[in-house]
This record gives C-alpha cells, structure tokens and sequence, in this order.
C-alpha cells in the first residue's frame, strides 16, 4: 500500500466514525491502564468532539483515521493522530508525522505530544525524534525539536 493520505475538514456527521476509530485504536491501552467503561468512553469523545479542529485523514478514497493539531505559543502540539486498524503499519501514519516534522521545521518550530504508556506508537515517535520530556503513571510527554 503506498502512503497516500489526504486531509478534509471534519463535520459534525463525522462523530460515529470518531467514535468508532477511539474504540478500534485506544481500547486495548485504555483498558490496560483505566479499564473500559463503554459509557465513559463515549461521554468522553464526545465531550471532546469538535469538528472545527479534527482533520479526516483519507485513503483509497475512504475515511481511515483523524487528525488534530493545535497551534500553541511555544510550538505545535500534535493532539490526536489515529488510524483504522487496517491501515496501520503501513507507513501512512509515519509519513503524515514526517510531513508534520517537515513543516514544523520549516517554521523552526517544535511538536510536542502524549502517548499512553501501553501504546507502542511511543516507538514510532521516538525514531521520528520524539524524546520524553516527562512522564506520568499514564503517559509519556515528548517533543521534537526543530532541525
């Protein structure tokens, strides 16, 4: 599979998928640290739905995972990245980070972001750059500084 990937802007009719996507990619980490409450994990996503700052990353023409980057004070904080479970490993969610790397820079700018701990894409971020700053029971905190 190539990494092609292309960005629309979320709408409100996108928060099933959302939904969805949390459940498919988070649960096992989720369930690991907190357990898994169904209902807590809905109120959850969507007490934190906002399609005015969640890209829909698309390929084949399909909605295949999320994106949501926000624009801080000191550098980029990359707030959500996930993809449906098919295609992961395939290098779209590398190339979409490199890409994000690529600007970041360009800008001279840093990208900071939390991964949970049970979660192996700590592993990608840390080939791309990433190095932990901080941590907590739950999470790792990284940031990349720019090159």
């Amino acid at each position: 599979m190539k990494c092609r990937y292309s960005f629309r802007p979320a709408t409100a009719e996108d928060f099933g998928f959302v939904r969805r996507l949390h459940r498919e990619t988070l649960k096992e980490y989720v369930a690991q640290i907190w357990g898994w409450d169904e209902e807590q994990q809905e109120a959850l996503v969507r007490e934190r739905f906002n399609p005015l700052m969640i890209q829909v990353i698309q390929g084949d023409g399909r909605d295949i995972g999320v994106l949501q980057l926000e624009k801080r004070s000191e550098g980029w904080f990359l707030a959500n990245i996930q993809l449906a479970p098919d295609y992961q490993r395939k290098g779209i969610g590398t190339r979409i980070v490199q890409d994000l790397l690529a600007r970041a820079d360009a800008e001279k700018a840093s990208v900071a972001l939390t991964v949970l701990r049970p979660n192996p894409a700590r592993h990608l971020y840390a080939r791309l750059g990433f190095v932990v700053t901080a941590s907590d029971d739950v999470r790792f905190h990284m940031t990349r500084e720019p090159c």
